[in-house]
């Protein structure tokens, strides 16, 4: 809202009147989706690049949330701070150009053009993730890993991060 008022775009603050909509659900796009085996796999072979979009500090495992039963990342994740994923300006955040982002996933290690999974601690960041390497750069062959660290850790799966005394 904060870009769309900045930008001097009409709004109304009118209540609005409630109607029914047309939408109808359809199948599962299973094809969107990476289970465990399938992240397990793209850690022990690389084939897949795994996109950590958590902050680096929960990365490095010097942090984590309380439902996460481990602290670090899955081996072989490469990591994308959920704060690079938009530009910040007039309050707002705007996406970033195509170039830019194609760039950005170079520099950290990321080719944007090879299959990928997103991941977090619970599917909710690592959505951005998805959306920005699926829809904005058009790599397609990117999945949302939506049971994230929180899945993966219950499952007794590990995590690598920095040694703590």
């Amino acid at each position: 809202m904060a870009g769309w008022l900045s930008e001097g775009r009409d709004f109304s603050v009118a209540p609005s009147i409630k109607t029914n909509g047309t939408w109808v659900g359809k199948a599962e796009r299973k094809e969107l989706i990476a289970n465990s085996e399938q992240v397990a796999l793209a850690s022990k072979t690389g084939k897949s690049t795994l996109i950590d979009a958590r902050q680096p500090v929960q990365f490095f495992g010097l942090n984590k949330r309380d439902y996460v039963g481990a602290y670090g990342h899955i081996a072989g994740a490469k990591e994308l701070a959920p704060e690079l994923l938009a530009k910040p300006a007039k309050g707002a955040l705007y996406f970033w150009d195509k170039n830019t982002y194609n760039a950005l996933f170079t520099s950290n290690g990321i080719n944007p053009k090879t299959p990928a999974i997103s991941y977090c601690n619970s599917g909710h960041l690592a959505a951005g993730g998805w959306f920005v390497m699926s829809e904005l750069v058009g790599n397609k062959s990117t999945k949302l890993y939506d049971g994230s660290l929180y899945l993966w850790t219950l499952e007794g799966r590990p995590l690598v991060g920095v040694p703590l005394n």
